[in-house]
């Protein structure tokens, strides 16, 4: 009887450690405490300077995207998949959003060109106004896309208000389309 317990076992262990495969592995694409990173100056004040702090997710989207020439003549359009990083401070928020492909590296905002964009949105209550970037850089400084983890950090200029400083560490939620 011993024998057979023994024999048993190893067969249950053997039959266990070869039926795994990655395919039988969950991955829990963001984790419960992983509370992302987010922070940045607009024009020399802090982003996040209520108790609460600043709320931020992201996720990846399709973009419809315009390259418009120097008199504003659309020359090229379409879509891409992108990374949109959303961050709330109240009722102003930083919008970041870059193909969901780019790799470590530094790349320009530009208003008319580009698929790295970035926006300011104010809300007074009264009234709201978006401030698209003029010109600015975004660093990716790490981008694990089996993770869908991405951090870096960015600084750009609205026709209004100068955005400097900024930094963002998230988990990325993909789209399923």
């Amino acid at each position: 009887m011993k024998n057979f317990t023994k024999v048993s076992f190893i067969f249950v262990l053997l039959v266990s450690l070869f039926s795994c495969s990655e395919e039988d592995i969950e991955l829990t694409p963001w984790p419960a405490d992983a509370d992302p990173v987010f922070s940045a100056n607009v024009d020399g004040s802090a982003f996040a300077q209520d108790s609460t702090g600043v709320d931020a997710y992201a996720y990846t989207t399709e973009i419809e995207y315009d390259f418009n020439d120097e008199d504003n003549n659309v020359i090229e359009e379409g879509t891409y998949d992108a990374i949109r990083i959303l961050a709330a401070n109240g009722s102003n928020s930083i919008a970041l959003v870059f193909p969901s492909e780019t790799v470590e590296g530094t790349y320009s905002i530009s208003s008319t060109q580009g698929y790295f964009l970035a926006n300011y949105l104010m809300n007074t209550g009264e009234e709201s106004a978006t401030n698209r970037a003029n010109s600015g850089l975004i660093t990716i400084t790490l981008h694990n896309q089996d993770a869908n983890y991405v951090e870096g950090y960015f600084d750009f200029e609205t026709s209004e208000h100068h955005i400097s400083d900024g930094v963002f560490k998230t988990f990325y939620a993909v789209s399923e389309e």
